[in-house]
């Protein structure tokens, strides 16, 4: 909540976002939900297995509870596609995992501006993670 893609606007992506905004609220339960039935497709007898995660399944009801990434590069998430690498990983101090996201996410927040708070979420999450695919992937 530091970084100035949550911090440096009128509008902040902060805890009260977080914990009370609608918008937020319903679309982290989306992401749960997803989440779930992605877990639920990696247990079928047919799997579809598209993410490189453990499943998080609740021991008493057997149900999937949610998924989590294992690996330590959260660029290596998707099965079969190896995490490309680039001149700027030679450098003494390269951006890696999440240090590399944060610094996509100030970048788009710089390009998206002071908009609504959930507009301004939504395009600088879709803005940085586009890039980072991008970049990482593919």
């Amino acid at each position: 909540m530091k970084h100035p893609f949550a911090a440096a606007y009128t509008t902040k992506i902060d805890t009260n976002f977080l914990d009370q905004n609608p918008f937020y609220l319903a679309l982290a339960r989306f992401n749960k939900e997803f989440r779930i039935w992605l877990g639920e497709l990696y247990r079928n007898e047919v799997q579809f297995t598209p993410y490189n995660v453990k499943v998080i399944v609740n021991e008493k009801t057997k149900d999937v509870e949610d998924i989590s990434v294992e690996d330590s590069s959260i660029f290596s998430i998707v099965n079969g596609v190896p995490e490309k690498k680039s001149i700027l990983e030679y450098t003494p101090f390269p951006k890696k995992n999440y240090e590399l996201f944060i610094h996509k996410l100030n970048k788009a927040a710089e390009e998206v501006g002071n908009t609504s708070l959930s507009k301004r979420f939504m395009g600088t999450f879709s803005l940085a993670t586009k890039t980072i695919v991008k970049q990482k992937l593919f």
